[in-house]
């Protein structure tokens, strides 16, 4: 019997050399999830395959405690991206389930729809090009980048990959981090400074931390107040770093310039919510990681990560290595 993939990942094998890798190996790829698909949708479908799936390929859907005790044979997860907050690692652990992420194989594309919708931001393109089809000829004035401060929060893969091109393009770079590596900032001119500082210093915001229980509303009304009004904030990390009703109220007192944000704590997300009628705003359906290139590589890290555990090896990309020495393990 052919080996069978389970994917609630709607990316999965869906570019590059994947399909091809997929059908050169015999192994047969079920989608539990498609684009646009609720969590209500996608869990019954999974549910249908318990008594069977051994490998997962996860998105954005939880996997729980409960799921690995229903999931008699599963052996392994494998999260088609880096964020794993919405796995259970301990209860994985516990049952003796493998969980392996891509760290880092996404970065680049997140990185420059950051730089994107900065610039887009500073230039007021989306506005101009409404302006156009609607037959009118407005010449916004906007702003460079170049000369301009950013602040990262979260100097991580992506943060620093994001410092780097930043500061290609003449920008200033400051930067907080829990765990600061000192030698990469100093080395490409970095300042690292605490949270405040960095919010009350940067022309630009752009947040890069995990999400998860520790960094819930991580940037919230305190935080937010620490803006200067020409401030531009970005969020590219996870929807729940971010209390939305403390920017909508920022937003709506004109305390910031605007607002670019790529992630949502529901998603997707309640386009009641005033923060959506803001006009100095830019919204993308977390798509940070959506292009050809960032999804191949995803992708191909996921099934070196598969292709080792068929071999009786340890992934190098295994994120709970305690599980090999544990007599639960699948």
């Amino acid at each position: 019997m052919a080996l069978r993939i389970i994917s609630t990942s709607p990316a999965f094998g869906m570019v590059g050399v994947i399909p091809d890798m997929l059908r050169e190996n015999a192994w047969e790829l079920v989608r539990a999830a498609e684009f646009g698909d609720p969590t209500e949708a996608v869990l019954p479908r999974l549910d249908s395959y318990l008594n069977e799936i051994e490998y997962l390929v996860s998105g954005t859907y939880p996997v729980t405690r409960e799921f690995f005790a229903k999931a008699p044979k599963l052996k392994a997860v494998f999260q088609h991206g880096v964020g794993v907050e919405k796995i259970d690692i301990a209860a994985a652990t516990e049952a003796g389930v493998v969980i392996c992420n891509t760290p880092g194989a996404n970065a680049n594309a997140v990185v420059e729809l950051a730089i994107g919708t900065m610039i887009s931001f500073g230039r007021r393109i989306i506005q101009a090009h409404n302006t156009i089809a609607a037959g009118g000829w407005e010449r916004y004035v906007g702003w460079e980048i170049e000369g301009r401060t950013l602040g990262i929060i979260g100097l991580g893969t992506i943060g620093k990959r994001l410092a780097l091109k930043a500061r290609a393009l003449g920008m200033r770079v400051i930067a907080n981090d829990i765990k600061p590596d000192h030698a990469f900032a100093v080395q490409h001119g970095i300042e690292m400074l605490d949270l405040d500082a960095v919010l009350a210093g940067a022309d630009v915001v752009s947040l890069h931390i995990n999400g998860g229980p520790a960094n819930f509303n991580f940037i919230a009304a305190r935080e937010l107040a620490l803006l200067q009004p020409d401030t531009l904030f970005m969020n590219f990390a996870r929807g729940d770093v971010l209390d939305l009703d403390a920017l909508g109220d920022v937003l709506a007192a004109r305390r910031i310039a605007g607002a670019v944000l790529d992630v949502f704590s529901v998603e997707p997300p309640d386009p009641v919510h005033p923060v959506f009628a803001h006009p100095h705003c830019i919204f993308t359906p977390h798509n940070g990681a959506n292009s050809k290139e960032s999804q191949e590589r995803v992708g191909l890290a996921t099934l070196e990560s598969l292709s080792s555990m068929l071999r009786g090896e340890i992934p190098e990309r295994v994120v709970n290595r305690a599980v090999f020495d544990s007599p639960n393990k699948r």
